[in-house]
């Protein structure tokens, strides 16, 4: 099948949900359409190939690129050159993406807002609200963000893991470790790694081998050349625990 034409194909549709990771396809009179320069399918392998201003559409869901290829028997494709996908409050945009089920792969500077959620890396593996990025990662949502070289963030229940070092920033303060985790909708972190707390909003700093810090209860617990610091005073432990008030006053054990 060659030349400018379009096909409703459920594959086809299938390729356009998975890129967006907006669920299974499930409404079969949901309309699904392929534009592009050049089509070919072949029933025989189920192979789809499309070259040259592509444009894949399944109801609310676009994906835009300049090849895709996508095989509808075992659900994975590949579709590249300045991919742009949108549907509802998610737009994805990279050079490359693998398709595998429900699941995309974007490579080369990926760009992803869903909701109040910015996330850009040079890799991006994403499934439902599931997101695992590397290289260069940096990370919005709403007034708490998080960057590193690696990062998987559950979007939907605000936890994050950053398994090869990174910084988690909130209107409170920062808290970066080599290896950490942080449960961003609780203020919750933990940290191994030349950890390292600092509560702007209450007047501290410290630090250790590791460290947790429960920002709403206002407790930061430090092991292992642990430090700390508020205002002019400076304390040092193996194990020190401080309970922050709000009104800037300490009190460690």
């Amino acid at each position: 099948m060659l030349g400018k034409r379009k096909a409703a194909l459920s594959a086809v549709a299938i390729f356009a949900v998975a890129a967006l990771n907006v669920g299974t396809l499930q409404a079969a009179d949901v309309p699904s359409e392929l534009d592009a320069d050049v089509i070919s399918y072949d029933m025989s392998t189920g192979e789809v190939k499309a070259e040259g201003n592509v444009l894949m559409k399944h109801g609310n869901t676009r994906v835009a690129g300049q090849s895709a290829s996508y095989n509808m028997n075992s659900r994975t494709g590949i579709i590249s050159g300045g991919i742009i996908a949108e549907s509802d409050d998610m737009r994805m945009t990279a050079q490359q993406a693998e398709l595998a089920g429900e699941a995309i792969k974007a490579s080369g500077g990926v760009d992803a807002v869903k909701g109040t959620m910015h996330l850009t890396a040079q890799s991006i593996c994403a499934e439902g609200n599931h997101y695992s990025a590397a290289g260069n990662v940096q990370a919005t949502d709403g007034s708490k963000s998080f960057s590193g070289e690696s990062a998987d963030y559950q979007q939907d229940q605000g936890y994050v893991l950053l398994s090869n070092g990174g910084t988690i920033t909130t209107q409170d303060g920062t808290f970066s470790a080599g290896h950490m985790e942080g449960w961003l909708n609780d203020g919750h972190y933990k940290g191994t790694g030349d950890a390292h707390v600092k509560s702007t909003a209450r007047d501290f700093e410290g630090g250790g081998d590791t460290a947790e810090y429960d920002s709403a209860r206002g407790i930061a617990e430090l092991t292992g050349n642990a430090w700390g610091v508020q205002g002019n005073n400076t304390v040092r432990s193996g194990h020190l625990t401080v309970h922050l008030a709000d009104n800037g006053k300490a009190g460690v054990k």
